[in-house]
């Protein structure tokens, strides 16, 4: 997770080359939990002057899953903690920590900033599991103890819905993403249950007939299709109600169902099923823009037309106000501004 590829073996990659920030987008069933109690366990076993904090997305059932894990570890390997002190949600190696950190909705965003804030290492790593559903405010305070050298982050979650705050580590090229696809596990790719209780290929199997469809031999794959692994080539699986399914044809399909790209293919879905635009709508409007700005600058296209704005109020909070400027097919940068606690207030600055 936390290094970036290797150069060659005779030449040693430094502590300072690993990323800061790591998020792993993963399908369901993978072992995310599994791995990162170990990532947590051997962090303080290996380092001097280390820290580890985990988080999990509120309830703090969330939490008590990892620490399950890492308790696991602590009865099934005696002698690695042996020296140490063990407790529900920590463990103390000498001066090395390693600390389950409940999150409390009860307070305030402001409670939850300061509670997140103030951890100091040499070596500090915070686990941020099912981070697509920590409360932001949670990542603000921990953003403020990575200001040292020795600072790690790792994010683990089902990349659902395009949005929060690790959404925007990702949207503004602030982490390393790696993908947990199901298509990689080794259950599937063998077709035997190597790890029990891991996704499995039947399972997986049954999902590419519920959730996809092929794609018709004249349609160009986009951003809602993905080409079958060869792995899956032409299996052949039982369904639910235990007749065999069609064997699966070589080639691209369509995804249907937007559960299939978070929880198969560990990717956020190209289309939401709530939502009225698509990424790829989006996408390829984005690129449109850039092009033309590339080439032109930051000016409407010279037609006559006249400017319609647009406004989104934010009011109170972190939400910006927003507004938006468009010239027939061409928009400005958005101007964006915060506080202002009036939406009427907001009105008039917009007018």
């Amino acid at each position: 997770f936390l290094e970036s590829r290797r150069p060659p073996e005779s030449t040693p990659l430094p502590f300072t080359a690993a990323f800061r920030i790591t998020v792993a987008q993963s399908c369901t069933g993978v072992g995310k939990t599994h791995g990162l109690a170990r990532l947590a366990v051997s962090w303080i076993m290996t380092r001097e002057g280390a820290a580890v904090y985990t988080y999990a997305a509120p309830p703090q059932d969330n939490l008590m899953l990892l620490w399950r894990e890492i308790s696991h570890l602590t009865r099934r390997h005696p002698d690695v903690f042996r020296g140490c002190k063990v407790t529900s949600l920590q463990i103390e190696r000498g001066e090395n920590l390693l600390a389950g950190k409940v999150i409390s909705m009860s307070g305030t965003p402001e409670d939850r900033v300061a509670k997140a804030s103030g951890k100091h290492a040499a070596n500090l790593l915070f686990i941020m599991d099912e981070a697509d559903a920590i409360p932001p405010e949670v990542f603000r305070g921990v953003d403020g103890c990575m200001s040292s050298e020795g600072a790690r982050m790792v994010c683990c979650y089902n990349p659902k819905h395009p949005a929060g705050a690790v959404y925007n580590l990702i949207n503004e090229h602030r982490a390393n993403v790696i993908t947990l696809s199901a298509f990689e596990h080794p259950n599937v790719v063998t077709g035997d249950n190597i790890i029990p209780g891991a996704v499995s290929r039947n399972e997986t199997v049954n999902r590419i007939h519920r959730w996809t469809v092929e794609l018709p031999h004249d349609e160009e794959p986009d951003h809602e299709c993905f080409e079958v692994p060869v792995c899956l080539h032409n299996v052949v699986e039982c369904g639910e109600n235990g007749e065999e399914l069609p064997p699966i044809k070589p080639g691209y399909r369509r995804i249907v169902d937007p559960e299939f790209a978070y929880k198969v293919l560990g990717e956020y879905p190209a289309q939401s099923s709530t939502a009225l635009i698509s990424l790829e709508w989006y996408e390829k409007c984005r690129q449109r823009w850039d092009d033309y700005v590339a080439m032109n600058g930051v000016k409407p296209i010279d037609s006559g037309y006249h400017a319609q704005m647009g406004l989104d109020v934010g009011g109170q909070g972190n939400d910006p106000s927003v507004a938006c400027f468009r010239y027939g097919g061409f928009v400005e940068p958005f101007i964006r501004w915060r506080g202002q606690a009036d939406p009427r207030v907001t009105v008039e600055r917009g007018v």
